[in-house]
C-alpha cells in the first residue's frame, strides 16, 4: 500500500508539473514570439534558470513583466535594478545567491531598438563549478548578447509592435 501512495503522489505531481507548463502558454497568449524566445533558450541552455522579459506597456508608467519562464510572475512589476538598466541603458550583471544558496550570474541587459529603450531582458545562469566568478560572468554576458540579439531582430521583423 506504501508503493502505491508513492506512485500516486509522484504520479499527481507530474501531472501538475505538466499542466504548469501548459498554463505557461496559455497564459501568455499576448506575446506568443517573445514567450519562444524564452522558452527556446532555456530548453537549449541547461545553465539558464531564469528568465523574463519586462516592459512599459502603452498606457502604462511601470516595467511590467511581459514574458517568463514562470508564468505566476508575468505580470508583476519589475525590480529596481531592470528599470535602471532600462533608464540608463546599461547592461547590470550581478554575482547573487538563488532561492537555494547556489551561485549565479543574474544579468540585466536594455534592449533598444533603434536607439530607443524599449524594453529589458533579465537572464539567470547556473554557475560553471570549474570556472572563476569573472569567467562565469564573461560566458554569461556572451550567451546573453546573442539571445538578446535575437529579441531585437524579432522586435524589428514585426509587423506591428509586439508589445
Amino acid at each position: 500500500m506504501k508503493n502505491f501512495h508513492n506512485a500516486l503522489i509522484l504520479g499527481l505531481g507530474a501531472i501538475m508539473l505538466l499542466s504548469a507548463n501548459v498554463f505557461a502558454a496559455v497564459v501568455n497568449d499576448k506575446y506568443p514570439e517573445i514567450q519562444k524566445i524564452i522558452d527556446s533558450a532555456i530548453a537549449n541552455d541547461p545553465q539558464i534558470t531564469g528568465f523574463c522579459i519586462y516592459a512599459i506597456l502603452s498606457g502604462q508608467s511601470k516595467l511590467i513583466r511581459i514574458a517568463s519562464d514562470d508564468p505566476a510572475i508575468i505580470g508583476a512589476v519589475g525590480d529596481p535594478e531592470d528599470l535602471k538598466a532600462m533608464q540608463n541603458d546599461k547592461v547590470i550583471t550581478l554575482w547573487e545567491k538563488d532561492s537555494v544558496g547556489e551561485p549565479i550570474v543574474d544579468i540585466t541587459y536594455p534592449i533598444n531598438v533603434r536607439g530607443q529603450p524599449v524594453a529589458v531582458a533579465g537572464i539567470k545562469f547556473r554557475q560553471i563549478k570549474d570556472k572563476s566568478v569573472s569567467e562565469n560572468m564573461a560566458i554569461a554576458d556572451a550567451k546573453a548578447k546573442i539571445i538578446i540579439q535575437e529579441l531585437i531582430e524579432k522586435i524589428n521583423a514585426a509587423a506591428k509592435p509586439l508589445w
